[in-house]
């Protein structure tokens, strides 16, 4: 059974890793190494940014962008996300 539905789990387990590396890993990894600059709104925004411009180069790749087929979305979803983090940070510390 699972040897018949094997391309279709990978393709799954692919898409489930770019996710959770392009929406989830920066607002976690800004959160963790910069917690006195990242606001909740920011992680969100992140989060949500990288999930959808992940969906969205997904789509594009199956609609057959052949930019979209040949570089990974992680490699625009992870570069928007970090920025959403910028955009919305602290703007100064409380001492």
């Amino acid at each position: 059974m699972v040897i018949q539905y094997y391309p279709e789990l990978l393709i799954l387990q692919q898409y489930t890793y770019t996710m959770y590396g392009a929406a989830i890993t920066p607002a976690l990894l800004g959160a963790v190494m910069f917690p006195e600059k990242i606001t909740p709104l920011g992680g969100i925004v992140s989060i949500f940014t990288g999930g959808a411009v992940t969906i969205a180069w997904e789509t594009a790749k199956t609609a057959g962008w052949a930019l979209a087929k040949t570089y990974p979305p992680v490699l625009i979803a992870a570069p928007l996300a970090i920025l959403a983090l910028i955009i919305f940070k602290k703007n100064g510390t409380n001492k």
